[in-house]
């Protein structure tokens, strides 16, 4: 749980904001008022997409006075508390906020469902001195050596088979889906 998290009140938020599932958007809830200030912000905020995009690809939302992430607000709004954990985006599309898209993870879990940022294939490593891939897998700090092998489509092909006994739901999707389960 994030320290600025745990001091906002969920109950504040809902009288705030509301989520649509299928869009996995926040919007601003309308004022209920008839004051001049109520219709002002009716007209440019009431039942509109509350939330910027951020350069990071994640999107932000100000409620309560506070910018807050808007999947972490989607999270308490829907569990009724705050998330314990880190919320891991399963398609690492970190806009998508349909809570059939979230989940609580460990920092590892959550590592474990990401992409290397240099396009290169997470666990493998050419070794010049042998001419083979070497295949390893780490978990919590922890890495296991599993294997050289003469190409690197062979060497993928181990990376995914041991990926998903260690990593379980936290595989990458593209590796469930390419059928290397």
């Amino acid at each position: 749980m994030r320290a600025n998290d745990v001091e906002i009140d969920i109950n504040k938020i809902k009288l705030e904001l509301y989520y649509e599932e299928s869009s996995g958007k926040l919007f601003r809830k309308p004022r209920e008022g008839t004051t001049l200030k109520d219709r002002q912000f009716n007209g440019r905020f009431g039942d509109k997409e509350a939330g910027t995009l951020r350069k990071d690809g994640y999107v932000r939302v100000k409620v309560c006075g506070r910018y807050l992430l808007a999947h972490r607000v989607i999270w308490a709004i829907m569990y009724d508390r705050w998330p314990t954990e880190i919320i891991d985006h399963k398609d690492r599309d970190r806009s998508n906020n349909r809570l059939s898209n979230l989940r609580e993870a460990t920092k590892s879990e959550n590592c474990t469902n990401s992409l290397r940022k240099d396009g290169k294939h997470k666990g493998i490593r050419f070794d010049k001195r042998r001419g083979t891939f070497q295949v390893r897998l780490t978990k919590d700090g922890k890495t296991k050596y599993l294997g050289q092998a003469q190409t690197l489509e062979m060497a993928i092909d181990i990376y995914r088979k041991f990926s998903y006994s260690v990593h379980g739901e936290f595989t990458l999707e593209s590796e469930v889906s390419n059928g290397y389960l």
